[in-house]
């Protein structure tokens, strides 16, 4: 599976009645960061579970090549960062 593309991510979250700033405001994070996200210049493993959670998704069905490590330094593999 490729990883969705900055603007299906946008058109999803579009349809689904998602804002960025919404995002944001519930991680208390600021909105330029959900932003860098989306556009995968950041890799924000906090942010892309809850941009995942709220599409109803997985990391995975987003993000699939990448690779995520826990706070403790501990690399997981995809289907089990979002546990």
């Amino acid at each position: 599976m490729s990883a969705l593309k900055p603007c299906q991510i946008k058109a999803t979250m579009m349809l689904e009645g998602i804002l960025q700033q919404d995002i944001a405001e519930d991680l208390g994070v600021d909105a330029s960061l959900v932003n860098k996200v989306v556009n995968s210049t950041s890799k924000n493993l906090k942010v892309r579970t809850e941009i995942a959670r709220r599409l109803g998704m997985i990391i995975t069905d987003i993000w699939p090549e990448e690779r995520y490590r826990r706070p403790t330094g501990r690399i997981v593999e995809p289907a089990r960062a979002a546990a």
